[in-house]
C-alpha cells in the first residue's frame, strides 16, 4: 500500500512539473514548497504499516505484483497529472505566488485524499475497510497544516488564498477523489492486483 500511494503521488507530481515547467517562466512550485508538501503527505503513510486491511488480502498469500503496482502508480500518476494540467489552464491568468499556493495546497490534498482510496480495494460505497486511528488523525493533521498554510500564507513561501480560491481547490480534490473512487476497482481487475 505503501509503495502504490508514493509512488502514483510522485509520479503525478514529477510529470506535472516537467510540464508546467517548460511552459511557464516561474516554477509551478517553490522548492521549500515541494520539500514542506512531501512532509505532510508522508506523514499519513507512515502510519500505513499499522493499517487495517481487506480480510480477503489476508486469506492468500500474495505473490510479487511489482510490475503490476509500477503500472497502477503510473496510471494514476498521468491521471493526477491530467488533473493538475486543467487546474493550470484555469488559474492560468493569476500571479504565480498565487498559483503556486494553490497548487501546493492542491496537491497536499490530493495526495492525502488518495492515501484514503488507494489504501482499500474497495470502493467507499461498498464494505469499506475502515482506516486505522493514526492514519486518519495523521491525514486530518496534515489537512489542517496544509489549509492553515493556504489561508494565512507565510511571508516568501505561500501567499494566503481567498475563500474563492480554497472553494476551487476543495472542489477540484472532491471531483479528484470521486474520480480515482470510480476507476479504482477497475483498473485492480484489469491488472489483475
Amino acid at each position: 500500500k505503501y509503495i502504490r500511494n508514493t509512488l502514483s503521488g510522485n509520479f503525478g507530481g514529477f510529470l506535472t512539473i516537467g510540464l508546467v515547467s517548460a511552459f511557464t517562466r516561474y516554477l509551478p512550485m517553490l522548492p521549500i514548497q515541494i520539500f514542506i508538501s512531501n512532509l505532510l503527505t508522508d506523514l499519513p503513510l507512515l502510519s500505513m504499516s499499522g493499517d487495517n486491511v481487506d480480510s480477503e488480502v489476508l486469506k492468500s498469500p500474495r505473490h510479487n505484483i511489482l510490475n503490476k503496482t509500477i503500472k497502477f502508480a503510473a496510471i494514476f500518476g498521468i491521471i493526477s497529472t491530467v488533473f493538475d494540467l486543467i487546474f493550470f489552464y484555469l488559474v492560468r491568468n493569476q500571479i504565480a505566488e498565487n498559483i503556486q499556493t494553490q497548487w501546493f495546497l492542491l496537491s497536499v490534498l490530493t495526495e492525502i485524499v488518495i492515501i484514503f482510496s488507494l489504501r482499500t480495494r474497495k470502493s467507499l460505497i461498498s464494505a469499506y475497510t475502515r482506516p486505522s486511528k493514526q492514519l486518519v488523525q495523521l491525514g486530518i493533521f496534515s489537512i489542517l497544516i496544509a489549509l492553515a498554510l493556504g489561508i494565512f500564507g507565510l511571508p516568501g513561501v505561500f501567499t494566503g488564498l481567498s475563500l474563492t480560491s480554497l472553494l476551487f481547490i476543495i472542489l477540484v480534490t472532491g471531483v479528484y477523489f470521486l474520480f480515482t473512487e470510480v476507476i479504482k476497482q477497475p483498473l485492480i481487475r484489469l491488472l489483475k492486483l
